[in-house]
């Protein structure tokens, strides 16, 4: 991991993160791919399947330069996985992760 923060880029969590899932969406054949907004959901609006959600989550966690982000704690609630995210939501989850980041020359101090 960096120990450079994540946060210190000048773009924000979540222009970061839509341009993760844009590049993702892009990927696919599709003719037209959708406009990805912070409201856009990921099955709902984006029809992702469960292997492209894992996929996204390693994309963010190498984007980000994290790979310890707990995306367990964003994805299952209760022991059951839950039905859609946002974008939104998952900028949230990754400000309070990222946010909480202590460098690893930090730790040692």
């Amino acid at each position: 991991m960096s120990s450079q923060h994540p946060l210190s880029y000048d773009q924000s969590i979540e222009e970061r993160i839509l341009h993760v899932v844009d590049e993702m969406v892009a990927d696919r054949d599709s003719s037209e791919p959708p406009d990805v907004t912070l409201s856009t959901r990921l099955i709902g609006d984006l029809e992702f399947e469960s292997i492209e959600i894992v996929q996204l989550a390693v994309a963010l966690g190498q984007h980000f330069d994290d790979d310890d982000v707990p995306f367990e704690r964003l994805f299952m609630r209760d022991g059951d996985y839950v039905e859609d995210l946002t974008v939104a939501q998952i900028a949230a989850f990754l400000r309070s992760h990222l946010e909480g980041y202590v460098s690893p020359g930090e730790r040692e101090k």
